[in-house]
């Protein structure tokens, strides 16, 4: 997969991938992709500012995650005591 498929994140997810190995990517994607999604639930990604970036990069990480069959489904599910 080369970062013009990935036309939001496909640069960075390249660079990981040849510092570190794809094993490294494919867990680096997995996490940041949780953490987008967990922002845009609660975080700075719900303001309108940043929103479109964080969507547009949660896609690229899903595409990226389905290609290596490591795509699981983020639970953002927040609770509030």
């Amino acid at each position: 997969m080369v970062s013009l498929e990935l036309p939001f994140e496909g640069k960075r997810i390249v660079f990981v991938i040849r510092r570190d190995g794809e094993k490294a990517a494919i867990d680096f994607v997995a996490r940041t992709h949780c953490a987008y999604r967990l922002s845009l639930k609660c975080g700075m990604a719900r303001e309108k500012l940043f929103r479109r970036t964080y969507i547009e990069a949660c896609v690229d990480f899903r595409k990226f995650l389905r290609v290596h069959n490591a795509y699981v489904p983020v639970l953002t599910k927040i609770r509030h005591s």
